[in-house]
């Protein structure tokens, strides 16, 4: 069970990989890119040039805040790469690298990436839990991987030109860039009116693609064509002869150990709680592990839409340390509406997104991690 941690920051990455045979752009591009994402990680950035590869990273400090920063090589420098996300289980990956004699400089997941990717190849991506979306570029094979957690909670967008590859965090970054075109793809027009969003492979752009969810892309400098492979999908195995206590036990259980992985946090930590049951289990499990936590709720001044007597039943019971405030016209600009709609990366139909912006900027104020029902 994957419960979805809204990191407010976020980080962002952005690359561009110039292919064999044609001239490398400027280093002014890749910084202009990773200038847009400033939003995502507002506590450092960091660039890698050379003459076939430009990377970009914004970073959002939340482990190991004084030695984690990106891109990051590896001990040999044959092996650079930059990330957005979280691996929960990376002490554990940590432990089993160093029994296989690696040496750590820095108490960061990105650098057990960095040698997962070493010891086990591109079957590292299996070995990781987490959200995340990864760029390696590989200097002895002059190849760039890219990789999207199994969910697709971490965005990751990319171009395809003769010329080069692009990618980023966010296709707002690439609006700028030479090559990619920015026709309407009307197939993606076509999924919006239908489902309110837009899903993966397509963007509202011909020329801009999302990296499915449980996927890994590899390219190689001598411009061999981009290939995607599906390294996770969803396939329910149900096993119907165990009883119904297994299964509650078994979510139980599930619930506990996910809640408790998504805790380890150097800087503030809260949850967002609407007052429902997927929050207010989070609520629960999280005050069990750490005592007392930040929880956070907006509410509506028209009673068929307001849960927050709900929130407030959760926080009095965990005793939580609660922070409630009201939506309505006074408080919401056509300014803030401007915001809101340039940080979706696309038509996006869900007026829940309006809420769930403001409980995120409000939470903000006071924590750097934030843990929802998703």
């Amino acid at each position: 069970i994957n419960l979805k941690g809204i990191k407010f920051g976020m980080c962002g990455i952005s690359g561009i990989l110039t292919y064999k045979g044609f001239q490398p752009l400027g280093n002014s591009n890749i910084k202009k890119m990773t200038k847009e994402l400033i939003h995502r990680g507002p506590d450092d950035e960091g660039f890698y040039f050379d003459n076939t590869i430009h990377l970009g990273f914004r970073r959002l400090k939340i482990i190991d805040l004084e030695h984690g920063n990106q891109p990051m090589s590896n001990e040999k420098n044959t092996i650079v790469m930059i990330f957005n996300g979280e691996i929960y289980n990376y002490l554990d990956l940590r432990k089993l690298l160093i029994n296989h004699g690696y040496n750590f400089r820095t108490k960061s997941d990105t650098e057990v990436i960095l040698y997962a990717y070493e010891h086990f190849g591109i079957n590292f991506v299996n070995k990781l839990r987490g959200m995340f979306a990864i760029a390696i570029w590989d200097k002895q094979l002059k190849k760039l991987i890219l990789a999207r957690d199994r969910a697709g909670q971490k965005p990751l967008f990319y171009a395809s030109t003769e010329n080069r590859l692009y990618f980023s965090s966010e296709m707002n970054s690439m609006m700028k860039l030479p090559d990619i075109k920015f026709d309407l793809d009307y197939n993606a027009v076509d999924s919006y009116f239908q489902f309110s969003y837009i899903n993966s492979p397509e963007s509202i752009y011909s020329g801009v693609r999302q990296l499915p969810p449980g996927c890994i892309l590899e390219t190689k400098y001598t411009n061999d064509n981009p290939r995607i492979t599906k390294y996770w999908k969803l396939e329910p195995k149900p096993d119907y002869t165990k009883n119904k206590n297994y299964f509650v036990d078994g979510v139980k259980h599930l619930l506990d150990e996910s809640v408790k992985l998504r805790l380890q946090s150097d800087v503030p930590l809260g949850v967002l709680l609407s007052g429902g049951l997927d929050s207010s289990i989070i609520v629960g499990l999280a005050s069990k592990n750490i005592g007392k936590i930040k929880t956070f709720s907006i509410g509506f001044n028209e009673r068929e839409y307001d849960e927050t007597t709900y929130s407030q039943l959760v926080s009095d019971k965990f005793n939580t340390d609660h922070i409630t405030d009201i939506v309505n016209e006074n408080n919401i600009t056509v300014d803030d509406f401007y915001e809101y709609v340039k940080s979706m990366d696309g038509p996006f139909g869900d007026s829940s997104y309006i809420p769930t912006y403001w409980v995120s900027k409000i939470a903000r104020e006071h924590v750097t991690v934030g843990l929802s029902g998703d």
